[in-house]
């Protein structure tokens, strides 16, 4: 099997010297370029072919397999020399032959991954591969950290469970016993608990929190943009179809997103704007879904999508609720058609759930966006008290200023004096500490709410300058420009 050999510049300055190897056991074909020219973008290099694709990538990075085909490319893992981590390495074909619309989604992805990165649910970028020539190149070359696998896996590994266990129960009744107890609990081995709902939930939460309060919605929630590792930690990816958004006015958006079942009703009602709460709804699909193991709302199309969730979530019932929606007038005048239904009950509809879960999962699941809880609210839920007492407790602990030494005796930090204050009153001294309490709350809120409106400004300017961006009429400044702003974020 013949190797492909790369070409060599048409820069009668340039030198190149070019090696080839291939690797027939991993069907990877790889070759090697050296640059020897004056472009400060040119690199050593290395050609491979992993599933019929070719990834002309830097030699930093050494290629495994592939992993899958994510948003707008496929995926393979790879081993970064400098760092001996593994990583994700996305390659996005043709960017610059598809339509202005489609280009501006992959540099609304580099450029929100650039601007969120540092956040511990969020997938982080480590780096835009920088092309051997802006007049030719076509490809765009994403890199980021390595995930195990997607929700959407453990989804269908949970679906894959339940339809065998159910099977199980229909066997025979001769059938051993024992191998019916083997069977069910190499399939529980995998289920998906509470406890583990709870942790991505979580997570999920705190990602989408951090996109939010810097003026991003996501707009495109679905298990398979949700990365889990083996260590059961969460991230988001594939940010294409992020918008940025307003906290002082709801932002016009498209109906568009990729998933139909995640899809939120605002947008199949042809809201003209929209925010946060879009990516609210997605969180609690995603919740019942893990719950019931199965997809809430599977419709095919659109008509069908609202008529299920109209069965679960009820229509509005009156004039009154009706004026409050705002949807298209012919959106509304459809709804009127319908037949009235009332809101289901959440208890019987999932019965796994606890108390705290069915009530998170009613204020995720309203028909009107502004009668959905936040993400910030739904992160203070009950559902979430015994992740806060454990981070509350790592708090306590570290203003206190105790450590302790090699005997596991307490020691005080000699530069953190502690000052005791003895009250006779319990009541008095449990008053105070509540005040205090109430007092850090709100100073954390100050300045969350000041760092929001910097972040806020920070984002519409990069998104504006997105958008200013498409207006140029010379591809070759588009290519240019994209990792200029990639640079500056």
């Amino acid at each position: 099997m013949s190797a492909a050999v790369a070409t060599p510049s048409n820069n009668n300055n340039n030198h190149s010297t070019t090696t080839t190897t291939t690797t027939n056991d991993t069907n990877t074909h790889h070759t090697t370029t050296i640059n020897n020219n004056n472009n400060s973008y040119a690199q050593k290099r290395n050609k491979f072919f992993i599933s019929g694709a070719e990834f002309n990538i830097t030699d930093r990075y050494e290629p495994i397999e592939r992993v899958g085909m994510g948003a707008y490319g496929l995926v393979i893992s790879a081993i970064d020399k400098q760092t001996n981590q593994k990583v994700a390495i996305k390659k996005i074909t043709n960017v610059f032959d598809n339509s202005r619309e489609y280009q501006k989604r992959i540099l609304r992805e580099v450029a929100s991954l650039k601007y969120l990165s540092g956040h511990e649910n969020i997938i982080e970028l480590i780096e835009i591969i920088q092309p051997e020539n802006f007049e030719s190149f076509n490809d765009v070359y994403i890199v980021t950290n390595y995930m195990d696998t997607t929700l959407k896996d453990l989804l269908r590994q949970q679906l894959t469970n339940n339809t065998n266990n159910n099977n199980n129960k229909n066997k025979n009744n001769s059938q051993n016993s024992q191998n019916n107890s083997s069977s069910n609990s190499s399939n529980s081995s995998s289920e998906l608990t509470i406890e583990h709902m709870k942790w991505f939930m979580y997570q999920l939460l705190q990602g989408l929190n951090h996109m939010h309060m810097n003026g991003i919605v996501h707009r495109d929630i679905k298990p398979s943009n949700i990365l889990v590792n083996q260590d059961m930690e969460l991230r988001l990816c594939d940010m294409g179809l992020s918008r940025e958004y307003s906290f002082k006015e709801e932002t016009e958006m498209t109906t568009y997103v990729s998933t139909r079942f995640y899809r939120a009703p605002e947008l199949l009602l042809k809201y003209t704007r929209s925010g946060p709460a879009i990516d609210v709804w997605s969180v609690g699909c995603i919740f019942a879904e893990m719950l019931n193991k199965k997809v809430l709302f599977p419709g095919s199309h659109y008509i069908q999508q609202l008529e299920l969730i109209l069965d679960v979530c009820g229509t509005p019932m009156n004039n009154e609720e009706y004026a409050q929606l705002k949807g298209s007038p012919e959106a509304v005048r459809w709804l009127k058609t319908l037949k009235k239904r009332p809101r289901k009950n959440f208890v019987q509809l999932f019965p796994r759930a606890d108390a705290d879960a069915v009530d998170l999962l009613e204020k995720m699941l309203q028909l009107d966006p502004d009668h959905r809880i936040t993400i910030q609210q739904a992160l203070y839920h009950p559902f979430f008290a015994e992740i806060h007492s454990v981070n509350n407790q790592d708090e306590e602990e570290e203003e206190e200023g105790v450590s302790c030494d090699d005997d596991g005796d307490s020691i005080m930090e000699h530069n953190d004096p502690v000052v005791v204050v003895y009250d006779d009153d319990d009541d008095s001294l449990q008053q105070q500490q509540q005040q205090e309490k109430q007092q850090k709350q709100h100073d954390v809120m100050m300045a969350m709410k000041t760092t929001t409106t910097k972040n806020e400004a920070a984002m519409m300017m990069m998104m504006d300058n997105v958008e200013r961006l498409f207006n140029i009429p010379s591809v070759r400044e588009i290519k240019v420009q994209m990792f200029k702003l990639v640079a500056a974020a």
